[in-house]
Parts: C-alpha cells; sequence; structure tokens
C-alpha cells in the first residue's frame, strides 16, 4: 500500500493508521482435538492492534525519507497519526488484549515523539472513548445509554487536528461525545501531584539526559 501511494504521488505527507479488530477469548479454554491439551491464545487482537501499528510506522518513516525535498526553502515535515483508544487510559474489561494493545499503541507514540522530529516527523495519537459502529454489540449500545458517545464522523474530524497542523507533535486527543481533551499535557503538569515534586523533579532530570541521545539499554 506504501509503495503503491508513493509510486503513484511520489511523495507521501500525512499517514493515518485506523485498522482495529475486537476479538477476545483469552479466559476461555481452548484444546488441541488429538491431543487434550491447552492451546495458546488467538493473538489477532494484538497483531491487528499493535503490531500492525509498528509496522505502519516502519514503513511510513521509510517512504517519508524517500520523498523528494520541496520546492522551497523550508523542508517537508511528515505527520503520522495512531489511532489508540480510551482503552490506552483506562481498564476496559472484557476487552483484555484490545487493552493491552492500545496502550501498547500509547507507548509507541511515546517513545517515538522526541525522536522522529529529528526527520521533520510527527506522531500523535488519538483516543476514542466509546463510539457506534458496527463493532459496537446491540446490548453495550442500550447498555451505554444517554452517556456521550462518539460517531465515525466525529472521530474523523478529530483525526484531521494532529494531520493537518505540523505544530503538534507528542499528543494523544481523548474523544467523548466527539469532542476532545489532549490528555498527555495535563498527565505531565499534573505528576508532581502523584509523583512527589521531588521524583518527578528527577525523573524529568533523567529523561532530559537520556532522550537527546537515544540510549539503547542493550547495548
Amino acid at each position: 500500500m506504501f509503495e503503491q501511494a508513493h509510486q503513484r504521488f511520489g511523495h507521501l505527507d500525512v499517514v493515518v493508521s485506523n485498522a482495529g479488530i475486537n476479538r477476545e477469548n483469552l479466559l476461555e479454554d481452548s484444546y488441541d482435538p488429538a491431543t487434550g491439551r491447552l492451546q495458546k491464545p488467538d493473538l489477532k487482537n494484538l497483531e491487528v492492534n499493535l503490531v500492525a501499528h509498528v509496522y505502519f510506522v516502519k514503513c511510513a518513516v521509510h517512504y517519508f525519507e524517500k520523498s523528494p525535498p520541496p520546492h522551497t526553502s523550508s523542508p517537508r515535515t511528515h505527520q503520522i497519526v495512531l489511532t489508540g483508544s480510551a482503552a490506552s487510559y483506562i481498564d476496559t474489561p472484557p476487552l483484555y488484549q484490545y487493552c493491552a494493545a492500545k496502550t501498547g499503541v500509547l507507548g509507541l507514540m511515546r517513545s517515538l515523539r522526541t525522536q522522529l522530529p529529528r526527520r521533520n516527523i510527527t506522531i500523535n495519537m488519538i483516543a476514542p472513548w466509546m463510539t457506534v459502529t458496527p463493532m459496537l454489540p446491540a446490548a453495550i449500545k442500550d447498555l451505554w445509554g444517554h452517556l456521550p458517545a462518539n460517531t465515525p464522523e466525529g472521530v474523523a474530524r478529530a483525526l484531521l487536528l494532529p494531520a493537518v497542523d505540523q505544530s503538534i507533535n507528542g499528543k494523544a486527543f481523548f474523544i467523548a461525545g466527539n469532542h476532545m481533551v489532549e490528555l498527555e499535557d495535563k498527565i505531565h503538569e499534573s505528576q508532581p501531584s502523584w509523583m512527589g515534586e521531588k521524583l518527578s523533579e528527577d525523573v524529568d532530570e533523567g529523561q532530559r539526559r537520556l532522550i537527546p541521545v537515544g540510549i539503547n539499554p542493550d547495548k
């Protein structure tokens, strides 16, 4: 897909990773009919909702860097937008693997947001809360009642902000009832209140020292 788009248009500017599934059987036992042994869980949820984002970012950066420079003095800036979920921040049983995957998407965005700007790439995430789509079971929709819920169109509009505004980087936009609020800045601003001021200062200083050099602890 990336290769075809690059061949057709010559360069890529903005990419949005929005694929997702909802299939859970983590706590259900299944057995090999031949041996009777417990079978491993179905990991398709993690493969689509997390691993696919890793592949997506890898391809995006590769083809961004193959893009020719613009016909201006300013470098070309590229945008990556990942679709996380409210489950990136809050527990959502019985969506066990889904919650783990979407938390991983948040971690992926956080780990890249200080590195990709060096390549003139921004990365951000949206985190939709309840969204009414064909994936939503009728029983859950009825249980939700009159609480705020997103429409696909509302989520799509929220995607546009980090996709078109090149000044936005490393943010996560929580979307509820088609309204959105940025969470990452607020979490960091409140950090001293739940971590303690001294530890918060030390953590920030540690990050300040380590992040610029991109230390790999395995080397």
